[in-house]
């Protein structure tokens, strides 16, 4: 799949709150693809806020004035921008790559046949 720049723009991007925050300002790549995500901030962002990131613990820790700040992450909506991102996959009419990928999430009647109304389900 080949993802096509629709420009730069230079925005301040701020992350924490109250007197644990931080605030950058960062080049970002805008492109029309269909994503369940706003924006993906990358190394240089992570850089430019000297920022730590824990994709176990759904934390992203920096350094403030005031001490350390955190932005955590949400188990539910990151499931539900996973399965968001897994649809759009299938959309664009990549089903293969959907199957080969062993790690996901079941969507709705995948890996097993839900019986027909009034049937009992084989065995």
């Amino acid at each position: 799949m080949v993802i096509h720049s629709e420009g730069l723009i230079r925005l301040p991007l701020t992350v924490g709150n109250d007197s644990h925050k931080s605030q950058v300002t960062l080049d970002f790549l805008v492109a029309d693809v269909p994503s369940a995500y706003n924006m993906i901030l990358g190394r240089s962002g992570l850089s430019a806020l000297r920022a730590v990131p824990s994709t176990y613990h759904m934390v992203l820790k920096f350094p403030t004035a005031a001490g350390i700040g955190k932005v955590r992450g949400d188990q539910r909506q990151a499931r539900e921008c996973y399965v968001a991102s897994l649809n759009a996959t299938v959309t664009k009419g990549s089903e293969s790559d959907l199957g080969q990928n062993h790690g996901s999430v079941p969507q709705a009647g995948q890996g097993r046949k839900e019986p027909e109304q009034g049937k009992a389900p084989s065995k």
